[in-house]
């Protein structure tokens, strides 16, 4: 429990700090429409990267001592972003970000799988994840909260309690991963990423977070279309982050009666359906309703789909990190393309967007169950 604990309290700060930049990001600098796209193109190819060899290296040298380094790391990247003033400092420091979380995110869920057991690993992970999202939605609400004038002065005193709240690592427990210096082994590590099964394997975290890339900023864009007004745009993303927090840890329950691939395909289809709902629904409360429900099993499917991975992959204790690390890299890749078409499409056509969100939901989930259907 106090890894758990440990655990949560560093992922709800890296989270919060990710979370409150995104909104201000344009605003840090003297930033030309090119710059802002390079600011969040070097976050997301950085830690596309980082995120790989940050995998192999918590097999090499211990998670927990790679998950102390990065969340350090993202201190000073957050504290480097809340001071600068120029377009090429916050380049910098948004590559040092990408490198941190990188870092962070699959030794994380290294450590969680180490230190459980295949009954555990999906309920455990789960609320870790939960707290994570919760930080993340939280972030742009602490940023309206403090306001523009203050929300660098936010950002140093997040960086701060990242840092201090980063000494408690080394409390974490080390029996997850031990240090193997055989463990670095790009092979291995490029077997994971290139491997069509495991492509398929985590095919619904890719729908997942392409969804959740496409809807941070469609809520905002769809809100006159809804009648949500700012305070409703506002109160959703408050809800976002509770429900994030609270779903989660609900798909650990679920797994003592259901397969984490079920809960999975289920959760794909029923964020799908979501979508369709969102195409027919113009007023305030039908568009609320069906984006909340959507929020729901789009959380519950980030818990299924890595619990999913870290279930099947639970004795190749040498490779805990290389494979979390594969798996987000992998599923960030749909971040890259996705949303700005997605995005794109909705400018030319509103209801086409959350239909062709739908559709692909509905393929995604079928060309899942038939890739796994011979390991599960």
């Amino acid at each position: 429990m106090r890894t758990l604990f440990i655990l949560g309290a560093l992922s709800f700060l890296v989270n919060l700090g990710y979370g409150i930049v995104l909104p201000v990001l344009p605003t840090l600098a003297a930033a030309t429409a090119f710059d802002v796209g390079t600011m969040y193109s070097a976050f997301s190819a950085t830690k596309l990267v980082a995120q790989l060899i940050g995998g192999a290296g918590a097999d090499r040298f211990g998670a927990a001592i790679l998950l102390r380094v990065g969340v350090l790391l993202y201190g000073v990247s957050l504290a480097g972003l809340a001071l600068a003033h120029t377009v090429a400092i916050v380049l910098v420091f948004r590559v040092v970000e990408g490198i941190a979380v990188g870092i962070c995110v699959p030794a994380m869920s290294a450590i969680v799988l180490g230190t459980s057991d295949t009954a555990t690993f999906t309920k455990r992970h789960g609320i870790v994840l939960g707290i994570g999202g919760a930080g993340m939605v939280s972030g742009p609400v602490v940023g309206v909260l403090v306001g523009h004038a203050h929300v660098r002065a936010a950002m140093v005193v997040i960086a701060v309690a990242t840092g201090l709240a980063a000494l408690l690592a080394p409390s974490i427990e080390r029996s997850n991963v031990r240090a193997d210096a055989m463990a670095f082994e790009p092979r291995a590590l490029l077997r994971y990423a290139s491997s069509p099964a495991f492509i398929l394997l985590v095919l619904p975290l890719a729908y997942g977070k392409l969804a959740f890339g496409v809807m941070q900023p469609l809520v905002p864009m769809h809100a006159a279309h809804a009648q949500l007004g700012d305070r409703g745009v506002a109160l959703l993303f408050a809800l976002t982050g509770i429900l994030f927090a609270a779903t989660q840890p609900v798909v650990g329950a679920l797994r003592a009666r259901f397969s984490p691939r079920i809960i999975a395909f289920a959760c794909v289809l029923a964020s799908a359906t979501c979508f369709v709902s969102m195409a027919r629904f113009d007023g305030p409360i039908g568009f609320s309703v069906a984006y909340l429900t959507y929020v729901v099993f789009g959380s519950m499917l980030f818990a299924a789909n890595s619990g999913l991975v870290g279930e099947m992959h639970r004795d190749a204790e040498s490779d805990h990190g290389k494979i979390f690390g594969a798996m987000h890299s992998v599923t960030d890749a749909s971040m890259l393309l996705g949303p700005p078409l997605l995005l794109s499409l909705y400018a030319v056509n509103a209801p086409a967007s959350f239909l062709a969100l739908g559709a692909l939901g509905v393929g995604i989930g079928c060309a899942f169950l038939w890739g796994t259907r011979a390991r599960v």
